[in-house]
């Protein structure tokens, strides 16, 4: 018999992660009586006098637990997700967590294992080939290198103009840019502090963010301590790394020019080597092997009231060009405490400090052209001075090229970085259904660059009398947040979800720039030290304030219905244009209750979502701003742009269609989605006519279209007690097109990739965004390659008129357009990520090719090493003879075949070859092994014998191998980085130091 009260507690956590399951229903079988767990997973429910008591556990998406009481006082429980139910819990905008099957939007996310097993130190590049329509880009093998990422194409042409998504890390919107062509502040991350990551794809997924996340979403979610347990773990790792692959040099062909030996030639267009002749292995000899430590350290605990979670973290990494390496020192501090019945705190604070030493863009021109006669590595004299490639007079050894190795040693970039994430949330349950939560987040950079460039330095006078640049750059974003959220179940088959709230986030930055030319001391290495001393400095303030509403209704957990608005206030437009209002509705259907139970289709849905969002102008762009004149007489002068009182903000509208399916109780499944988005109203900034008193004028114009596909493929292959093997697999396509542009203007080039006239990244009306412009080889209307009447190719495009016929000069003669033209896409057609997983007892395998199909890189390495001599490609074709396979024009339109034989020398390669940009765009499609990773675990009971509760050993190998048609080196290439907006300069190779390959070591244990 039981006593009028009887009290059981516990706490019900997922069985598979551990984690608290919030909002799980415990009922006292056969009576109205029940509970709920709340936000801890702790429930606490009075039975009474109920006889022979058997409480049901249950929460969508898993099986149900049914226990009988008996006299327990304290009944915790694990659930187990239903091998037909999606993950149930996913972490969306604001922080909010929804059942995923509730979400009519594409969102994908990753967990834990699938971001460390790659062993990426930039968390961004840990999403390569695992997200489907997300496409990343590392700029080089340097440490600490950005990298870029792109979700569903770019929305935005210029420059100014971010195209990449927002980070929110615990809820706090973070920066992500990348200054002074340094790292990204995403990398800051620690990859083994991270618990999952959630991947917002469209604007209606992100549409709760507002115009932060036109470009989609990455959301961060970092580990928990949890209730009832405590977790002491350690790990460590060391790899080693080589380039991945080096673009072809010739080594038959000495320094010189016209095939005479020239010892004061940069090139190396002199003559063959003689068998006696000695030859040096430059650019083998110069890279090195690359070296990484790891040290990782974390403590979590926790009760039902509160947790806690700290770690901390160090990286060493020096890279394979001599002199650079980058070092990152992190900590993290985070807690919960439920304080009562309604009110709980969260807070977290990120510490990370980074150095990074490294060089800069093209940093590897004069390794790949230093001519093989000569060796690179003897860089001084028998009496200490400085040994030059070529004799000058003194005073003149400036004109030369850069010794790489002395330069590795004199001529350092330092970046030192201190990060701070901070931030502090409060969420009151005012009442079972009603909630409100405001939290509090700050994002704090301070970074200090320096460049030195020596005395006796190449290249310029003002570099031989050497130089010192000092950039003082600080940056603190704050965001406030209020929400309140409504969740109430209407009878038996409808449920609401409410949501209103607002934001304020703050941005202020402050550059300091300090350059000193002409050393007075040649060894003494301070700004003070310098005669002609110059600062400017420079203040960026913003302010975004928004309020948003998110309104939710489900039917039976079978048709679900979403609407929200958001209306944004930003002070970089005018008054007049500066408040726009954005909304988006959704619409998801269950397929599974209209279909008969079978054991073919456990699981489909259909999803489609319509939504708009704004994009605001770069700070400072409304009205002419001032800046420190350094003529005679100093004060102050205007900047190049001419201010804009009339700007409106860019506006991206999609929709979007999909569908997922599971089959086989789970076992398989299919997801597919088709979108489609339109921007308008173009930030652009163009050059206009000096005579205005400007340079570049800022207004809206223009618009973009992005269309394509998403494919999410899964397949269980195996599921057993011992052995288990899933393959999955993402593939997707986007096709961008550069749709109008203002009337003066067909073509926006990329500012930072105009390296060679002949072939650049520039946006071309009509074609795809990220097109290559540039010179073809002259063809007649049967394809035909034009030569000249010596037998070389001629260059440009025939001219016709309205109707379709050629244009004549007045000797009968065709007439040509020398005019850039369209050569190629830098996007790619397709890109497919595989994963295989497969575990066998302790046992566990996983590895992933990524493929890249179509789109095409502008190889400006190779353009540049042709015009030096250098490319491994001459080694074959130089002095050559041939006869071209065309035709010469005879005159009236009519042509003649070729038969003038030439012969491939420099003359031609500089004269002719090199004047067709056509020869440097190429086809960038690739297969690649991007990881490998074998680990084993110790078993239990030998952890146990020596005080461990577990110890991980594993190896991984990343981009071991890499196949591909391009000629050069990695085709991932990417020249100036993240740092730059717009279509930036993804697929454009120049001189960056090479990607690597390396091997990995890792030990984990815990305690």
């Amino acid at each position: 018999m039981y006593s009028q009260s009887h009290i059981v507690e516990g706490i019900i956590t997922d069985a598979e992660d551990g984690l608290a399951i919030i909002g799980a229903n415990i009922t006292v079988r056969g009576t109205t009586k029940g509970s709920i767990s709340d936000n801890t997973g702790y429930y606490r429910l009075d039975i009474g006098n109920t006889q022979n008591a058997v409480l049901k556990y249950s929460y969508i998406g898993y099986r149900y637990v049914e226990i009988e009481v008996g006299n327990q006082l304290k009944i915790d429980v694990q659930l187990h997700v239903q091998a037909n139910q999606l993950k149930e819990m996913v972490v969306t905008a604001l922080g909010i967590k929804k059942d995923k099957k509730a979400i009519n939007t594409a969102v994908q996310y990753i967990e834990n294992k699938d971001i460390t097993n790659s062993k990426q130190e930039n968390i961004v590049n840990s999403l390569n080939g695992k997200i489907a329509g997300v496409f990343v880009t590392n700029s080089s093998g340097t440490p600490g290198a950005s990298s870029q990422i792109l979700i569903r194409g770019a929305n935005s042409v210029s420059d100014a103009v971010n195209n990449q998504p927002l980070f929110v890390v615990d809820g706090i919107p973070i920066d992500n840019s990348a200054s002074f062509n340094g790292g990204n502040r995403a990398m800051d991350i620690n990859s083994n502090d991270v618990e999952s990551i959630t991947v917002l794809k469209g604007p209606s997924a992100a549409a709760l963010y507002g115009l932060e996340a036109a470009n989609g979403a990455i959301i961060i979610t970092t580990k928990s301590g949890k209730a009832g347990i405590t977790n002491i773990d350690f790990s460590t790792s060391i790899a080693a790394e080589n380039a991945v692959r080096l673009p072809p040099r010739q080594y038959e062909y000495k320094q010189g020019y016209r095939g005479i030996y020239d010892s004061e030639s940069r090139s190396s267009w002199g003559p063959l080597y003689t068998p006696n002749d000695e030859k040096y292995d430059n650019i083998g000899n110069f890279l090195k092997v690359g070296l990484k430590q790891k040290y990782d350290m974390s403590i979590s605990t926790g009760t039902k009231k509160a947790n806690v979670y700290i770690s901390s973290n160090y990286l060493t990494q020096e890279g394979i060009f001599p002199g650079e390496n980058y070092k990152r020192y992190g900590l993290l501090l985070k807690g919960k405490a439920q304080l009562n019945d309604k009110l709980s705190l969260n807070v977290s604070s990120n510490l990370i400090r980074s150095h990074n030493r490294r060089g800069g863009l093209g940093r590897m021109y004069n390794v790949y052209n230093w001519p093989t006669n000569d060796n690179m590595s003897k860089y001084y004299n028998s009496d200490g001075s400085k040994r030059w490639l070529i004799p000058r007079a003194e005073g003149k050894e400036w004109i030369n090229p850069e010794n790489p190795y002395w330069m590795a040693e004199n001529n350092p970039n330092n970046d030192d970085v201190n990060h701070t994430l901070t931030m502090g949330s409060v969420t009151y349950n005012i009442t079972s259904n009603l909630k409100a939560v405001y939290r509090l987040g700050a994002d704090i950079t301070n970074q200090f660059y320096k460049s030195i460039t020596s005395p006796e330095s190449a290249g310029s006078v003002e570099r031989f009398r050497g130089i010192i640049r000092e950039k003082d750059r600080s940056f603190i974003k704050t965001n406030s947040t209020f929400l309140l959220t409504y969740d109430k179940k209407i009878g038996d088959d409808f449920s609401v979800s409410a949501l209103i709230g607002n934001d304020v986030k703050s941005t202020k930055s402050k550059l300091t720039i300090i350059e000193g030319k002409k050393y007075r001391n040649p060894d003494l290495d301070n700004i003070n030290n310098l005669e002609d001393i110059k600062a400017t400095q420079y203040l960026t303030r913003k302010r975004l304030v928004g309020a948003f509403a998110d309104l939710k209704f489900d039917y039976r957990s079978t048709i679900f219905i979403g609407f929200t608005g958001r209306n944004d206030w930003s002070s970089t437009l005018p008054k007049s244009n500066n408040s726009f209002f954005y909304p988006s509705v959704s619409l998801g259907v269950d397929l599974s209750k209209f279909l008969k139970s079978d054991n073919i289709l456990s699981y489909g849905k259909l999803r489609a979502n319509w939504a708009q969002v704004g994009k605001d102008a770069p700070p400072h762009r409304l009205t002419a701003v001032l800046e420190p004149s350094y003529t005679i007489g100093g004060g102050f002068k205007y900047d190049y742009y001419a201010g804009n009182p009339n700007l409106k903000p860019e506006t991206t509208e999609s929709w979007e269609v999909g569908t997922d399916l599971r089959f086989f109780k789970g076992k398989s499944r299919i997801d597919f989605t088709y979108y489609s988005m339109k921007s308008i109203d173009q930030i652009i900034q163009s050059r206009i006519s000096p005579a205005s008193g400007w340079v570049i004028l800022v207004f809206n114009s223009g618009s973009i279209e992005n269309k394509g596909i998403e494919l999410i493929l899964s397949q269980k292959v195996i599921e057993s007690n011992s052995f288990n093997w899933k393959i999955s697999s993402n593939i997707s396509r986007n096709i961008s097109k550069l749709k109008e542009l203002p009337s003066f203007v067909s073509k926006y080039p990329v500012t930072y990739g105009q390296l060679l006239n002949e072939a650049k990244p520039s946006s071309v009306l009509g074609y795809p965004l990220m097109a290559i412009e540039g010179t073809k080889y002259l063809r007649n209307d049967k394809g035909e390659l034009v030569l000249n009447e010596f037998g070389y190719p001629r260059i440009g495009t025939y001219i016709k008129d309205d109707n379709g016929q050629y244009v004549y000069d007045k000797d009968g003669m065709i007439k040509i357009d020398n005019q850039s033209v369209f050569l190629g896409n830098r996007e790619p057609e397709y890109i497919i990520g595989l994963t295989n997983d497969l575990t066998y007892n302790n046992l566990s395998l996983s590895f992933m090719f990524d493929f890249r199909i179509g789109g095409d890189v502008l190889n400006l390495t190779k353009a540049f090493m042709l015009s030096k001599g250098t490319d491994g490609s001459l080694e074959e074709h130089r002095n050559q003879s041939t006869i071209f396979n065309g035709v010469v024009e005879t005159g009236d339109g009519q042509f003649e075949k070729n038969d003038k034989k030439v012969v491939l020398d420099q003359s031609f390669y500089n004269s002719y070859y090199l004047h067709a940009g056509e020869n440097f765009v190429e086809d960038a499609s690739w297969t690649r092994l991007r990881y490998i990773a074998l680990s084993y675990d110790l078993p239990k009971h030998i952890s146990k014998k020596i005080g461990l509760k577990n110890l991980n050993i594993s190896l991984t190998g990343r981009n071991l191998f890499l196949w591909t048609k391009y000629s050069g080196g990695d085709p991932e290439t990417n020249y100036f980085g993240s740092g730059l907006g717009g279509t930036g300069t993804l697929g454009l190779d120049y001189f960056n130091v090479p990607a690597t390959r390396g091997i990995e070591f890792t030990l984990k244990s815990s305690f």
